[in-house]
């Protein structure tokens, strides 16, 4: 991730594939309503919002650390998750150490390049919870106004339902919810595409953007 150029191009080959199954999808389920296809809508719709989200979400990490700003340049959650797997290795000291430790390697990485994992942070978690998302967001310095109010929709309207349907559970869900669910993620992942490319353009990650 070199240049936006490349970020948009990324970004862009997510977001196509996903919103072209989505929207045949969700044609198929209003045209038919037959609830199999209702369940499967759910599914889907939950993979793609979370597929489109880690991907993209990686992506701009990798292209924030190839801009290489020094980390007492970036906002403080980046430099949050820049540190996060040296603080995790930290936190098996006794309180005091911890703290000590924790506070002398934030300052002593004020002068070395930003570099961000986050596909390895994401590795290790489950669902993309609402909770998930926000933290994600402001780990690479994105701004969360849309996205906040969205717990109950990606937690239990998407969520729930897709772990009753993946679990085999008789699950009941009409073709009006189905194609509104798929509609509402077409959404979601439209605006963290553009909410992206935006924070790339203006360099959100940087303090004072």
């Amino acid at each position: 991730m070199r240049t936006i150029e490349d970020l948009q191009s990324a970004l862009d080959y997510e977001f196509a594939w996903r919103r072209k199954e989505l929207s045949e999808l969700q044609r198929e389920t209003r045209e038919r309503g037959a609830s199999y296809l209702c369940r499967a809508a759910i599914a889907l719709s939950y993979a793609h919002y979370e597929g489109f989200s880690k991907a993209a979400l990686i992506s701009y990490a990798q292209f924030i650390t190839r801009r290489a700003i020094l980390a007492k340049n970036a906002k403080p959650a980046l430099n949050a998750l820049g540190l996060k797997a040296t603080i995790d290795q930290l936190a098996s000291a006794n309180n005091v150490a911890f703290f000590v430790n924790a506070v002398e390697l934030f300052f002593e990485s004020q002068d070395k390049r930003l570099s961000l994992k986050l596909h390895s942070f994401l590795d290790d978690v489950g669902n993309m919870k609402h909770e998930l998302l926000i933290a994600c967001m402001k780990c690479v310095g994105l701004g969360i106004d849309y996205f906040e109010n969205l717990e109950q929709f990606v937690d239990k309207d998407l969520i729930k339902q897709r772990n009753e349907i993946a679990h085999g559970r008789h699950t009941t869900i009409t073709a009006s919810d189905a194609v509104d669910i798929i509609e509402k993620v077409i959404e979601i992942i439209t605006r963290l595409k553009n909410d992206i490319i935006q924070g790339a353009e203006t360099k959100k990650y940087l303090i004072g953007q």
